[in-house]
């Protein structure tokens, strides 16, 4: 099935400088990945893995019809687990993963570690 993705109004909010921008507000952590449904937690992992991707690099990697794939892109990208960008015309996705916290370790704990 041929689908142009660029066509499709319901894509991303545009911020207006010409890359797109998922929601970033939606707050998850790493275990909301476990809970996607499997072939979007598969396509999440692999993009992870590859730091980011396009449209027709996921439709590869997935093996599913490409209206299939770029409905799970966008799902992932409302949830905020995928932010969309354009690299010279091309759509790409990468993880927008949850910054880590802050943590200060004490400063012997390598001292305290050493066996």
């Amino acid at each position: 099935m041929s689908h142009n993705p660029s066509n499709n109004s319901n894509n991303s909010n545009n911020s207006g400088n010409g890359e797109e921008q998922c929601d970033r507000n939606s707050p998850f952590s790493m275990t909301d990945l476990l809970k996607l449904p499997e072939a979007e937690r598969k396509l999440m992992t692999w993009i992870v893995q590859q730091h980011d991707v396009s449209l027709a690099e996921a439709i590869n990697y997935m093996k599913q019809e490409d209206e299939i794939v770029w409905n799970m892109l966008n799902s992932l990208c409302d949830l905020g687990f995928l932010e969309e960008f354009d690299v010279e015309g091309e759509k790409r996705f990468r993880c927008h993963l949850p910054h880590k916290r802050n943590t200060h370790l004490p400063q012997n704990i390598w001292r305290n570690l050493d066996f």
